[in-house]
């Protein structure tokens, strides 16, 4: 499975458990130890884009 469809994955599904709002160095924090990244890697800044523009669609 492609790293982004993984991520993308893991990403709504964390969010949809998560009752609380999460910052970017939670998310990044949450990653490097998940499952679904079994390299353990850091996810950037530049990928927080994606991530900023799903958050503000699941907390409207």
């Amino acid at each position: 499975m492609n790293y982004k469809y993984k991520f993308c994955i893991w990403l709504v599904d964390s969010l949809l458990n998560n009752k609380r709002s999460m910052t970017f160095k939670k998310i990044q924090e949450k990653w490097k130890d998940s499952s679904f990244n079994p390299n353990g890697e850091v996810l950037t800044l530049r990928s927080s884009i994606a991530t900023n523009r799903m958050h503000n669609l699941y907390s409207m």
